[in-house]
């Protein structure tokens, strides 16, 4: 979990070791900048981060929000990024802090998982033999496929209103 800070008046920036790692440097190798920081953010998810920071800056929100960043040795990594502006009494801009963190193991995993069942899908829905999944305690249909709709006569509907024992096939 790396962890960064901008004073907005001053517009000096911390980070802390692991924010340093997660952009791709040795801690101290470079000197933290807030533009540094912003031009790690991947260009497709620029407009996104740029406005949820501007709303937080112009509402004192908490923010919270996913994107990728670029590191310095040109990897992309996938990042979940929380934290709030914090104003002092006077009005000044006050200071921008947060909280990062290494989501790529998770993001690749939950896209990998859906590509899975998306294959699943369409052997399923695409298979020339009849197919269904059906609830195992109450036997009630919850997915049939086209070759079974076509095989057995009934409408996807009505399979979903049965269950596997009323299962007989037409003609």
């Amino acid at each position: 979990l790396g962890y960064w800070e901008w004073d907005l008046d001053s517009g000096a920036v911390v980070w802390s070791e692991e924010t340093y790692r997660l952009l791709g440097y040795e801690p101290g190798a470079v000197q933290p900048e807030g533009a540094r920081f912003f031009d790690a953010v991947h260009p497709e998810d620029r407009p996104h981060v740029d406005g949820a920071f501007g709303l937080a800056v112009a509402t004192d929100a908490p923010y919270e929000f996913d994107c990728r960043m670029t590191r310095a040795d040109g990897a992309v990594r996938h990042v979940h990024i929380e934290g709030q502006v914090t104003r002092p009494a006077d009005g000044r801009a006050g200071r921008l802090s947060g909280v990062l963190r290494d989501v790529t193991t998770q993001t690749e995993a939950a896209e990998a998982l859906r590509r899975g069942e998306e294959r699943y899908r369409l052997l399923f829905d695409a298979n020339p033999h009849p197919m269904w999944v059906f609830d195992d305690e109450t036997l009630q249909f919850l997915a049939v496929n086209d070759a079974a709709v076509r095989k057995y006569g009934y409408s996807r509907g009505e399979f979903l209103g049965m269950t596997i024992n009323e299962l007989r096939p037409v003609g």
